[in-house]
């Protein structure tokens, strides 16, 4: 069993807490070494009190096209934190390029997104190509779980026409996220297995867990534990000391 030390990046909007990270330009730590975390996942949890951009990610084709990057970026949430009129942006009603070009231009983006209120509890898949945001300019403060592809790509349609803290908008990568879009679902039917709710995704079984205390495979625990949460890296039997809130683990190709 091994922690694995999180990290702590502050944004425009809130912040991201960095579980579990094999990314070279910025890994997490094995705690009480100077080893780094070298494959699996990366794992966030995402605290939005401001809208996020409306975003997408590059699939693995695209990643490679546009930065030369072994992987795109398929991500989802599991939402630990909401309020009553809290919203998701999970999608576009119309995927017409021509028309998101005009929209854009004229500034109004927002009319053509699908908008959810997410519940605690709720499973969200965000695969590469699914247009997206955590909050909107209506209510953000939302919480969230994010497990992904290694990979932080992210391509921006629309940012509110926000400054940083140095008074300059943040860059859009209009042609890029043009060139990635997808008509998906963000919903995923889970299996049932006890009193756990398992959720496949592209990539990785996502546990939310309710019966057990053991590692069911070889893969990562997400605890909540006074006030903290972290990871603890697993094989498949042992003990998990903590009070686990999620497991994820590897799907098999």
């Amino acid at each position: 069993m091994k922690k694995i030390i999180a990290v702590k990046h502050e944004k425009i909007w809130g912040y991201e807490l960095w579980l579990y990270s094999p990314l070279k330009e910025a890994p997490t730590f094995y705690e009480g070494t100077n080893q780094v975390v070298k494959d699996g996942p990366l794992i966030k949890i995402i605290k939005a009190n401001d809208p996020l951009s409306i975003q997408v990610h590059p699939d693995d084709l695209l990643a490679k096209k546009f930065e030369n990057q072994k992987n795109g970026k398929s991500e989802c949430w599991v939402i630990l934190e909401t309020q009553k009129d809290s919203e998701l942006i999970v999608g576009l009603k119309n995927h017409d390029k021509n028309y998101i070009k005009e929209l854009l231009l004229e500034n109004k983006i927002e009319d053509n997104l699908k908008i959810i209120n997410p519940k605690i509890g709720e499973f969200i898949n965000i695969e590469a190509g699914l247009v997206h945001g955590i909050g909107t300019t209506k209510k953000a403060c939302i919480t969230v779980l994010e497990v992904q592809q290694p990979s932080d790509i992210t391509y921006r349609f629309w940012d509110y026409n926000r400054k940083d803290d140095k008074g300059n908008k943040r860059e859009l990568h209009t042609n890029k996220a043009l060139e990635c879009i997808k008509d998906l679902d963000y919903k995923v039917k889970p299996i049932i297995k006890g009193e756990s709710l398992i959720y496949l995704t592209q990539f990785y079984k996502i546990w939310l867990m309710q019966d057990t205390n053991f590692a069911p495979e070889n893969g990562i625990a997400i605890v909540y534990d006074n006030n903290e949460y972290f990871a603890i890296e697993l094989i498949k039997g042992q003990k998990i000391n903590h009070k686990a809130i999620a497991f994820v683990s590897q799907r098999k190709k």
